[in-house]
């Protein structure tokens, strides 16, 4: 698994580094086309062709190039945007399998979809028992629990075992995964079963812990970008939702699933949540107050007063919101990959 996470961060960017200079290369191609064609057309040129000046359409060969460049600079991007995405909700789709407690009776009915006998086998209850044993061995860090006073120690004393680790969780996630889908009836084996998916659901359980201001503020930017043309006869509501869902939809959701924390995450780590987001909202708070009048006294004890200080302002707080607006997707993906890749 850590060998899969560093080879998802390597390939983010490689794909990154495509996306950025595919552009560009597709813009030198076009230069040295245009470069050459006038180069051929100034060494053939006679001097009764100064008045008409003729440019050859690029070639097919050129054109199914260009369009290979493009393909691929979009195919890139959607997978930059759409990729993390995917990813964020399939593990939370996975998660949601260890929510609720199971019974003899739920495990009964699953068997059932599957055409497997109601109970159990001995052999399926004795496979699910050491897959629950490997699952509480993933936790690295050992806790004996002390006799109650009075009492002697006789060796058979439980202990407790808690994770170091975010990878620890996960490897006891894909165990209890195992457990589900052999479906066990044993009492016994099913008492094991939750009490360690209870645990293991309380430390990945995922909150929010990203800036709520920030996101607002970006949801209303994407919103008065979309709205606005359509309040003013500029386009129709629906094009003016299509731009607010085509601009604002993938931003706002790459920075709201990336920024779920696991419990786990949280309480190691101490998280503050939004602490950048608030920095940001700040700035553009004190942009917006930033303005000023200018009055001016003449010498007949008359005054006027220069208020363009205040549209400076403004100006100034609009260019903030939208900077944040067009980061809020970058945060979004640094979220993904610390929350979801390296559980740093």
């Amino acid at each position: 698994m850590k060998t899969m996470h560093k080879l998802i961060v390597i390939l983010t960017f490689v794909f990154a580094f495509t996306g950025a200079t595919l552009p560009a290369l597709a813009a030198a191609t076009n230069n040295d086309t245009t470069t050459t064609t006038t180069v051929e057309q100034s060494a053939t040129a006679t001097p009764q062709s100064d008045s008409t000046t003729t440019h050859e359409e690029p070639s097919t060969i050129q054109k199914i190039i260009s369009g290979i460049i493009s393909l691929v600079f979009l195919i890139v991007s959607l997978t930059l945007m759409l990729g993390p995405i995917a990813h964020m909700a399939y593990v939370n789709y996975k998660l949601k399998k260890l929510k609720t407690p199971k019974s003899a009776a739920d495990f009964a009915a699953e068997r059932a979809k599957l055409g497997k006998a109601a109970a159990s086998t001995d052999a399926e209850n004795q496979q699910s028992a050491r897959l629950l044993a490997d699952a509480f061995e993933q936790y690295s860090i050992v806790e004996p629990v002390e006799p109650a006073p009075g009492q002697a120690q006789t060796g058979d004393e439980q202990i407790l075992r808690k994770p170091a680790k975010m990878k620890e969780l996960i490897a006891a996630q894909k165990l209890l995964e195992q457990v589900i889908a052999i479906a066990p009836t044993d009492e016994g084996v099913l008492e094991e079963y939750n009490r360690q998916r209870e645990f293991l659901y309380s430390q990945l359980a995922r909150s929010f812990y990203g800036s709520t201001r920030m996101l607002v503020v970006c949801i209303l930017v994407f919103a008065a970008f979309g709205f606005l043309p359509a309040m003013t006869g500029g386009w129709g509501f629906w094009t003016g939702l299509a731009v607010f869902l085509g601009f604002g939809g993938v931003p706002v959701a790459m920075y709201y699933m990336g920024s779920l924390t696991p419990q786990f995450m949280i309480d190691r780590k101490k998280l503050n949540p939004g602490t950048w987001g608030k920095v940001f909202v700040g700035i553009a708070a004190v942009a917006f107050g930033s303005g000023y009048t200018i009055r001016t006294r003449y010498s007949d004890g008359s005054t006027s007063d220069d208020h363009s200080g205040h549209w400076i302002a403004l100006f100034l707080g609009v260019m903030v919101l939208c900077a944040i607006a067009a980061s809020l997707i970058i945060w979004g993906f640094f979220s993904y990959i610390r929350n979801y890749v390296i559980h740093w």
